[in-house]
């Protein structure tokens, strides 16, 4: 596309003008980015240190969200609390749509700026709630990467997001092991210290779904304070209890 519209744009002033304001929406985006992660970087810092490396997890991620059912790949994916969209960035590759929704703005200002490069035009992200998601495109893969443990009914958004998943799709969640961190309930907003498989599964159960994998990813020995990352993997419990105004 921007091969095309060069040659056109010396001709045509409003290209011209259209290009220097685009260019000064993405520098906004950016400059507002920037600004967030400033004010939040001790916080992030600290998030990131609790836990194992984010490689690992997202390599594990990867692993477990693009071996579809019946080994098919996902083509399409929805990212719920998608944040600075790191994850659309991860699977964007290996997609041909991707959307990813989240209710803060900031957040939403700095997944945009992340994702302005040309490789992203086939992801979008825009505001939307876990718990208002209705009926509208379903998609191959759901993921909520560390989002849960920020609700206060878990149950409720994977009841939402089980409506926006394809017959043959899965969701994906990653989030931590019960632990006793309190001061991320006090100074972080997170509602859960955790979650177990078996709380796990009591939700998939509530919303239809079934779990079919699941992986730890502990930290090493000597790291006694680290948290312990958990990814679950589910689909459709009932091939035919899937109804398309499911």
């Amino acid at each position: 596309l921007n091969t095309v519209l060069k040659p056109l744009a010396q001709d045509d002033q409003q290209i011209v003008a259209d290009n220097k304001m685009l260019q000064a929406v993405r520098e906004k985006r950016s400059q507002r980015a920037s600004d967030y992660f400033a004010a939040n970087a001790e916080s992030w810092s600290k998030m990131r240190s609790l836990h194992v490396a984010e490689d690992d997890v997202e390599t594990v991620m990867l692993k477990m969200g693009l071996v579809g059912k019946d080994g098919v790949p996902p083509k399409t994916m929805l990212d719920l609390g998608t944040g600075t969209g790191r994850i659309l960035q991860l699977f964007a590759p290996n997609l041909e749509r991707g959307v990813g929704l989240d209710t803060s703005h900031d957040m939403l200002s700095v997944a945009r700026s992340a994702l302005a490069d040309d490789a992203y035009e086939h992801i979008q992200v825009r505001h939307g709630d876990v718990y208002r998601l209705g009926d509208g495109e379903r998609f191959d893969l759901i993921i909520l990467h560390q989002v849960l443990h920020f609700l206060e009914d878990p149950g409720l958004a994977l009841r939402h997001a089980k409506r926006r998943l394809n017959k043959n799709g899965r969701i994906l969640i990653v989030d931590f092991s019960p632990h006793e961190f309190e001061f991320l309930r006090d100074n972080h907003a997170h509602r859960r210290l955790g979650m177990s498989t078996v709380q796990i599964n009591r939700w998939f159960s509530l919303a239809g779904l079934k779990l079919v994998e699941e992986h730890m990813l502990a930290p090493a020995e000597e790291a006694r304070t680290a948290l312990t990352v958990a990814l679950w993997l589910a689909e459709h419990a009932d091939d035919e209890g899937f109804r398309e105004a499911d």
